[in-house]
């Protein structure tokens, strides 16, 4: 049994796909027989100790500027006076940390006699962010993948892409997303949408992935059924998708009301959307950052009982094709070919499959015998 600190720049309870994934890998450390407490980010701090799920958590300002934000990625101070508060932290755990910190930690976990753990997730590249962000992530991903993260007592990868680069480092382990079966979020009454439309739900965000969404609407469009298919789209109204996509708005007069636009929800609404589809769609392109990732919207969807057209990316393919729980396609085209098929088949077509396997309770035992392992850590 360890006590366990788990920090980084998420946003408890469920601000983020971070917040999600770490209490959820949290809760299975927990109901494996550890504590665990957090030390998260928040636009605003809060100065005093709280509870999150059941967890202490300890919160920081986020940053606001470019030092403050520079300051963020060298410094562990916030840390190491969590540690001299809680007392007898055995493990620490932290989620994509900056390298220049996670190098300073080392070095401070090995006097104190502290196991270090990476929760590894994404592999970033910089292009993203303007200058001089652009350099400062492309090296600091640089320093923390290929050198930093290779030193620690341990590595949770979110997919078998990082743990197989990581496969000659101590105590990886590959855990996806997790989910809480027992939310009621998994567990919420269905919209009614009509039953003799294929129901499909796009959710995310447009800004960024421009590209990769409009070859679904390509798709729609050219196949033969697109007055039976409507597509809903969380993340963007129309008005915000026509300025992302200027070119597009023919293509959205083409669909008219087989296209809905539900612009930004909340979390839990933007699942009542998922589990009353049939479908979740959407492309990603195949590079490293994707096959690094795990998609949190895929781990959602299945779930929810709602199955998935996407294209090959990282693990995705493994699960689609082993649990049966929708298609891969490879462009608008093939999308085209797939969305031909009489719809009540594509509607009742891999309706059973196991929603639970993304439970965090499949890896309890697991994490508990890897905690072990991380302990023994010479």
């Amino acid at each position: 049994m360890a006590n366990i600190l788990y920090a980084g720049f998420f946003a408890l309870p469920d601000k983020d796909a971070a917040a999600n994934r770490v209490i959820n890998n949290a809760k299975a450390f927990r109901d494996a027989g550890n504590t665990v407490v957090f030390l998260d980010e928040q636009n605003k701090p809060i100065e005093n100790e709280h509870s999150v799920a059941g967890f202490q958590t300890w919160s920081i300002e986020r940053p606001t500027n470019f030092f403050g934000l520079l300051k963020k990625m060298t410094s562990i101070k916030n840390i190491v006076n969590l540690v001299n508060t809680v007392n007898n932290i055995d493990i620490i755990i932290v989620y994509n940390y900056p390298a220049i910190a996670m190098l300073k930690l080392m070095f401070y976990c090995k006097t104190s006699k502290i196991k270090l753990v990476s929760d590894c997730t994404e592999w970033y590249s910089g292009k993203d962010y303007s200058f001089p962000m652009n350099i400062l992530s492309a090296g600091d991903s640089l320093l923390r993948m290929s050198y930093v993260q290779k030193k620690l007592d341990g590595i949770i990868g979110i997919s078998s892409y990082l743990c197989d680069y990581y496969s000659k480092c101590k105590n990886v382990i590959f855990v996806p997303p997790l989910v809480d079966k027992c939310e009621f979020i998994w567990n919420q009454d269905k919209f009614e949408y009509n039953p003799n439309k294929l129901n499909l739900v796009y959710t995310g965000n447009l800004g960024k992935s421009k590209e990769v969404f409009l070859p679904i609407i390509d798709g729609i469009i050219n196949s033969k059924n697109k007055e039976n298919i409507v597509l809903r789209i969380v993340g963007a109204t129309k008005d915000q998708f026509i300025e992302l996509c200027p070119n597009a708005e023919e293509k959205i007069k083409i669909l008219g009301n087989s296209l809905i636009f539900l612009g930004r929800i909340t979390h839990a609404e933007s699942l009542k959307v998922l589990v009353s589809s049939d479908y979740l769609i959407f492309f990603r392109e195949n590079n490293r950052v994707t096959k690094a990732g795990f998609s949190t919207k895929f781990v959602e969807a299945i779930s929810s009982g709602t199955k998935v057209i996407t294209t090959d990316t990282g693990d995705i393919k493994y699960y689609i094709n082993n649990i049966n729980c929708g298609y891969i396609v490879e462009d608008y085209h093939s999308l085209s070919i797939l969305l031909d098929k009489d719809i009540n088949e594509l509607k009742q077509q891999n309706e059973l499959y196991d929603t639970n396997i993304f439970d965090y309770k499949n890896y309890v035992e697991e994490f508990s015998k890897w905690i072990d392992c991380v302990l023994k850590q010479n």
